[in-house]
């Protein structure tokens, strides 16, 4: 939505590269939102530590990837006749240039935060647990008026008893253990939120309305990777990763002993494609690529590795990567979500975060 209005704004004040920040930032504050520090976390997912060519008018996307380590041997910019003619404007000011970093670590914003640290998580948590009360009554939807007990994820006795262990960055899945996000064993959680966060609501809904049975995990058979990926090195670097899970894929046969008694759910699908896409059509009729039968036929199709990934955020390492104190993130988290994850603020030994975000989709086109 809000990348609308800023097109309608850009439109009607008179399209043009001087005005394309301004207006983004006029509208929404920031002239971009989007997290550009963690983009390169699934690129050590994936092994990769070099990249002959970097496709792309971003300086801040490159930016991000070379901070990370990622050597980047040519930079290309997009053909201007690959270019539609709506998008001039954006790639004139994209090359033209930096995007500007006005986040929460600009001027006084960041030393104010810091400076909160005095006052002690010990009495937020405390004032948190206060306000909190062990049990609510209210209707249940499934059960006409009976009364029922919700459970607050805030009350330690309640949510995340006994969490199973989390070594974020440890050498392999034995010793780093998975991410345990159950609705069904909520003792054993060891992380703040819930897996595929963004249909949360929806789950919700089928629930309240009896089409579907509260914590119901998923039926995992059949469902493992199409295309083994890792692990790689980075995986055991929890500075390289931190915002998504490296073991995400694997879940159910990485953590025997844990899926034995836990729900654990895949953040990371890996899965087999074949794509129609039409500037790759164009390329093979103009000669400009050949096809080999396998990657790519003679009809344009072209086949590859699809893979979906959910953000999982390891809180420390976000932190770290944005330049800010973790109690920082965690107390702006908490507040800027109206509240959502008291957890936040009284659970500072869980350090993942599940956040209510949308993932990302690569596509591969060799063997990763």
């Amino acid at each position: 939505v809000g990348k609308f209005m800023v097109y309608n704004a850009r439109r009607r004040t008179g399209d043009s590269v001087e005005g394309y920040f301004k207006e983004a930032a006029r509208v929404a504050g920031l002239a971009d939102l989007r997290l550009h520090e963690l983009s390169p976390d699934v690129l050590h997912w994936l092994g990769i530590t070099k990249i002959d060519r970097f496709v792309s008018e971003s300086e801040t996307k490159y930016e991000a990837i070379v901070a990370a380590g990622i050597e980047v041997v040519e930079r290309v910019g997009l053909p201007k006749d690959r270019v539609p003619p709506t998008a001039h404007v954006e790639t004139e000011a994209q090359a033209g240039q930096r995007l500007e970093k006005r986040r929460s670590t600009e001027s006084g914003l960041l030393e104010k935060r810091r400076s909160a640290e005095s006052m002690t998580l010990a009495m937020d948590a405390k004032r948190a647990r206060e306000a909190a009360e062990d049990a609510t009554s209210g209707p249940d939807p499934l059960a006409g008026d009976r009364p029922r007990y919700t459970k607050l994820a805030s009350h330690p006795a309640r949510s995340s008893a006994d969490p199973v262990p989390l070594r974020w960055g440890a050498p392999d899945a034995a010793h780093r253990g998975p991410v345990v996000a159950t609705l069904t064993q909520p003792h054993l959680r060891n992380a703040i939120g819930c897996h595929s966060g963004p249909n949360a609501i929806h789950r919700a809904v089928a629930v309240a309305k009896g089409l579907l049975r509260p914590g119901r995990p998923f039926n995992l058979a059949g469902t493992q990777p199409m295309v083994s990926i890792g692990p790689h090195p980075s995986w055991a670097d929890p500075a390289k990763i931190v915002s998504l899970d490296p073991w995400g894929a694997r879940a159910a046969t990485a953590f025997p002993e844990v899926a034995a008694k836990a729900a654990l759910q895949p953040s990371i699908a890996v899965s087999k494609a074949t794509l129609t896409i039409p500037e790759i059509t164009e390329a093979l009729a103009a000669g400009r690529l050949k096809a080999d039968g396998v990657l790519l036929t003679d009809k344009g199709v072209v086949s590859g590795v699809k893979v979906a990934v959910e953000p999982v955020w390891h809180l420390p390492g976000v932190a770290r990567r944005f330049g800010l104190t973790e109690h920082a993130l965690r107390q702006s988290l908490f507040e800027q979500t109206g509240g959502m994850y008291p957890e936040l603020i009284t659970r500072t030994d869980l350090e993942v975060f599940l956040p209510p975000i949308g993932g990302g989709t690569l596509y591969i086109f060799r063997d990763p």
